[in-house]
């Protein structure tokens, strides 16, 4: 049965954006569709040339409506006033040209301006029955109703599609995430392939430079959004990037193919994907849990996690060791 129905609107069609981490805005969006009773249908919404196009005038008077301190509302229309800009090309300055629209590119303030600018449509949004989800220039509108098509403002209607991509993370209407892990596994041993050749027995790279390489460009590849869908993925899945890994190993420590894998693991310093996937979600419970009110729901699911996990056993052991070595100081004192 169909969970969520998924519509993709061109990017010159409306937008938006909130301030937070990419994969927790997909995890917030896929925790509610699981959790809801009702079918979900979402659209995903992306904006074209957000920050190029954001209006300094309209942007002072949301700022106003907002109450915020009239010095800060100067300060931000004279920072995004008189602005000039130039191409550079082979070294070669073009004429400079004054720019009447759009925030600074690259500057810390500017997604927080976005914010600000963007936040009359969220509000729109959920008076007309809607729950927005943004990070930046991709938004995502969702409604406890499927709809089989989605008419657009130009009479245009748009069909759903099975799958989509969010942030970087491919969704399905069955939001079982097998497209997406197949992908980065595919995708992590093309990049284990490109570092292949770098090293050798004899000859290329040192195994710890080729280890680097590894834990710096293909790890993150595999694990992106590991959050979101560790608790879908199949022993077979974790066995493609066991396999994947494998590869790996075997460049690393220069080892014949025959080489018991356990010990190209101990050489090499790194776990298998079995006991690292629960290790990574306990690490990132346990960031949830120490930014979170401790009143929130999720609270009990988030120290279930942690204690199951062994940064939660040596936790406990540091602890206890602190505890012994502080008597200990006492009691000399």
């Amino acid at each position: 049965m169909t969970k969520l129905t998924t519509h993709l609107l061109p990017p010159e069609q409306y937008g938006g954006r909130q301030g937070y981490c990419a994969t927790d805005a997909v995890l917030e969006l896929v925790q509610r569709i699981e959790t809801s009773k009702e079918k979900i249908s979402a659209m995903l919404i992306d904006i074209q040339g957000a920050f190029d196009n954001v209006n300094r005038n309209i942007l002072a008077h949301t700022m106003e409506d907002m109450k915020l301190p009239k010095a800060l509302i100067n300060w931000t229309y004279q920072f995004v006033s008189e602005r000039e800009a130039s191409m550079l090309m082979d070294r070669r300055k073009g004429s400079v040209q004054k720019i009447s629209t759009g925030i600074p590119q690259g500057s810390p303030i500017s997604p927080l301006l976005f914010l600000i600018y963007s936040t009359p449509m969220y509000h729109a949004i959920k008076e007309w029955g809607g729950t927005p989800f943004g990070f930046i220039d991709d938004v995502t509108i969702t409604v406890e109703d499927e709809k089989v098509q989605l008419t657009l403002p130009n009479g245009e209607l748009r069909e759903p599609q099975k799958e989509v991509k969010l942030l970087g993370i491919t969704l399905n209407n069955l939001l079982d995430f097998k497209s997406h892990i197949l992908n980065k596994i595919n995708k992590a041993r093309k990049a284990v392939g490109a570092i292949w050749h770098l090293g050798g027995v004899q000859k290329g790279m040192r195994g710890s430079a080729v280890r680097s390489l590894y834990i710096a460009c293909v790890r993150p590849i595999v694990e992106y959004g590991l959050e979101i869908w560790h608790h879908k993925i199949l022993k077979g899945e974790i066995h493609k990037l066991e396999v994947m890994q494998n590869m790996a190993l075997r460049r690393i420590v220069g080892a014949y193919r025959t080489t018991p894998i356990a010990v190209q693991q101990k050489e090499a310093g790194i776990m298998p994907y079995s006991i690292r996937l629960k290790f990574m979600v306990a690490r990132k419970a346990i960031r949830l849990h120490l930014n979170i009110s401790k009143t929130n729901p999720i609270n009990g699911h988030l120290l279930t996690l942690i204690e199951k996990s062994p940064i939660a056993k040596l936790t406990t052991l540091y602890m206890l060791a602190k505890d012994d070595r502080d008597y200990m100081i006492k009691k000399d004192e």
